[in-house]
């Protein structure tokens, strides 16, 4: 896959790659509803998917020489969550949900 490929592929599918974001936010925040008392104390920072910017999937696909024979689908980290609490114990919550 050549560079504007990949910025093809990845800028129309970036609204697939944020609805399943919101999606794993909603289960895993709905699971931890279930498990801990004020979902709202216990995340300390407002959760929301974050999205990889598109030079910055361009750059580690070609420029980070991280060897990579398919970088479209092998680069894993197009979308992710930052869960933010406040102790070691409720990392090991988020963990289990």
């Amino acid at each position: 896959m050549i560079e504007q490929e990949l910025i093809n592929k990845y800028e129309r599918e970036k609204d697939m790659y944020k609805a399943w974001g919101n999606f794993v936010l909603s289960k895993i925040v709905d699971e931890l509803s279930n498990k801990v008392s004020n979902i709202e104390a216990f995340l300390k920072v407002n959760c929301f998917p974050r999205i990889k910017e598109t030079d910055s999937l361009v750059a580690k696909a070609f420029y980070r020489n991280k060897g990579y024979d398919d970088p479209y689908n092998e680069i894993t980290d197009k979308v992710g969550i930052r869960f933010v609490v406040l102790l070691q114990e409720d990392i090991k919550i988020v963990t289990e949900v």
